[in-house]
């Protein structure tokens, strides 16, 4: 197990460009306070031993080439896309807070009737959304270069990300927070930035919002599936009705 890790490690593949810059990076950690530096490179380890650049810089540059993208779609299937979103060329936490952003646009206000009271409510939980678009960035496998999938329907969002569970730890264990980060040095940075905590809550998180059955596990993949209130639907969430 410790040996898969090591080699698929994003601190010990090489990144596929060397002239790399880390402007935007730069930016976030000067907000929290931290000045980049001549040591700053080796802090946050993104040299091999050869002193080349890895994988885990070429994320975070801003020469970072990967493509996410976030697909609106008509309806509940794929067949008619109506919006696509495409992020690349940019630092992976600009892109983090792109996509957050971006799926934020769709979480609407809604009429629920909640006897004997009619209230406005949101269309899914920010907070675990922002958790799961999080999870799946930082925890994705991308040593073959691909990238987690967002997609929006008219009843539901999912959020696929690449890899299957983390090496030794089973379903329940996942659903229960325990952690075993598949990119601990990039959950780091992450951490730095305040995107993510690193006591395994984001998931937790999630659950005290919506049931366990909105995560669809497989060898390769994680999905997660929100359902939305909307106009066409009836949502049970945690001991509540919500009836349009």
């Amino acid at each position: 197990m410790y040996s898969k890790r090591t080699r698929t490690s994003l601190t010990n593949i090489i990144s596929p460009k060397q002239l790399l810059t880390f402007k935007q990076l730069r930016i976030y950690y000067d907000e929290i306070g931290y000045q980049f530096n001549d040591n700053t490179f080796n802090q946050l380890n993104f040299c091999l031993e050869s002193g080349e650049f890895n994988y885990l810089a070429y994320l975070l540059s801003d020469q970072n080439s990967l493509v996410f993208n976030v697909g609106k779609f008509l309806g509940d299937d794929v067949v008619e896309l109506k919006e696509l979103s495409t992020y690349s060329n940019q630092s992976l936490i600009k892109t983090a807070f792109d996509i957050i952003e971006k799926i934020e646009s769709y979480n609407i206000n809604v009429t629920t009737i909640e006897s004997p009271k009619r209230h406005e409510k949101k269309s899914f939980d920010s907070v675990s959304m922002r958790e799961a678009v999080v999870n799946a960035i930082v925890h994705s496998d991308y040593s073959y270069e691909n990238t987690p999938t967002f997609r929006v329907f008219d009843s539901h969002i999912d959020i696929i990300s690449v890899g299957g569970l983390p090496e030794g730890i089973e379903k329940e264990e996942f659903l229960n927070g325990y952690m075993s980060p598949k990119n601990p040095q990039l959950m780091k940075i992450f951490r730095d930035l305040g995107l993510v905590e690193h006591m395994g809550t984001g998931i937790l998180r999630i659950l005290s919002k919506y049931e366990k059955d909105i995560f669809i596990f497989s060898q390769n993949f994680i999905k997660v599936s929100f359902p939305l209130i909307n106009s066409n639907q009836r949502i049970i969430e945690k001991k509540k009705i919500y009836i349009i």
